[in-house]
């Protein structure tokens, strides 16, 4: 698992491009993410990961900032089609 100051130093500032800071890439593998995301949802959500998952299936996660996060997090790395965890 990542830890959580090399995810800080990934993020930090590396100059300034355009006004805006430059934030280096941080390359994480597939199964490394989807313990990230089960950790940030049993962490931020108090719901099992399996709960997450059968919430979002059926379209009923609560509506908060982090469930909303959370949900996009998860479409948008592809992982909600094929569900494993």
């Amino acid at each position: 698992m990542m830890s959580a100051g090399k995810v800080e130093r990934a993020m930090q500032h590396n100059g300034n491009h355009n006004g805006y800071p430059h934030i280096e890439p941080l390359e994480i593998s597939d199964e490394d993410l989807r313990e990230a995301i089960r950790e940030e949802v049993e962490a931020r959500l108090e719901m099992t990961f399996d709960e997450f998952v059968e919430a979002y299936q059926e379209g009923t996660l609560p509506d908060t900032l982090a469930a909303n996060e959370l949900a996009m997090l998860w479409r948008f790395v592809g992982l909600s089609s094929g569900v494993r965890a």
